[in-house]
């Protein structure tokens, strides 16, 4: 069952008005598209912050726009990382059988059965662009790393999405989205913090006679 929010028209326009309205628990938004004007709406904070608590950039959800159903994407989310604020919430309207490009997060599994005190994993490539119909939107792709002891590396052709005929995946076949690398050993640290250890110790026991000065 997709996802439902609902919102209303935005009467006003500018910052100020944006201020009055996230003050009042609600965040400005836009719904676009490309067979439609877009509209500018307003948006229960509570319920945004809910919805984003559940799903991400790419997922497709019902808007509720004072009565008119409209199917669309949460395209874009503006925040104030500082405060952890939802600022504004960009929708685009999705058209059946209308493809639509968006970039998605790719999480990798299965980390910790690879790696151990010498061998890590680096993940190279973080995010994807791919081009979907609205009915095969995802909003992440999980990698398994599993594979990494024997092969080495993973490449953008071995993922299972790249092959799949329901998304155009805009990266090069060879990329290498992760690999497994010697790390190196601990020691050089450990012997980085004597020395700063010992740098501290004799600051420490100059400062009496500089106090004496």
């Amino acid at each position: 069952m997709t996802e439902a929010i609902k919102a209303k028209i935005r009467k006003g326009s500018g910052s100020s008005d944006s201020k009055k309205l996230r003050a009042s628990g609600k965040i400005p938004g836009v719904v676009y598209g490309h067979h439609s004007e877009s509209k500018s709406i307003e948006l229960d904070l509570r319920h945004v912050q809910n919805l984003l608590a559940h799903h991400g950039i790419g997922a497709a959800i019902d808007v509720d726009i004072d009565g008119e159903k409209v199917f669309a994407m949460i395209k874009e989310v503006q925040k104030n990382e500082f405060k952890n604020q939802i600022l504004h919430l960009d929708l685009q309207e999705l058209t059946k059988g209308e493809t639509v490009k968006i970039h998605i997060p790719l999480h990798f599994l299965n980390k910790d059965q690879v790696e151990d005190s010498v061998m890590m994993v680096v993940e190279q490539v973080h995010t994807v662009e791919i081009e979907v119909l609205p009915k095969d939107l995802i909003e992440s792709y999980d990698v398994d790393v599993a594979g990494l002891k024997e092969q080495g590396s993973i490449t953008m052709a071995e993922l299972g999405i790249f092959s799949d005929d329901r998304y155009n995946v805009f990266a090069d076949a060879d990329t290498i989205v992760a690999s497994l690398v010697q790390g190196g050993s601990k020691e050089p640290e450990e012997e980085e913090s004597d020395a700063l250890e010992s740098i501290v110790t004799e600051v420490v026991d100059q400062a009496p006679e500089t106090e004496e000065e």
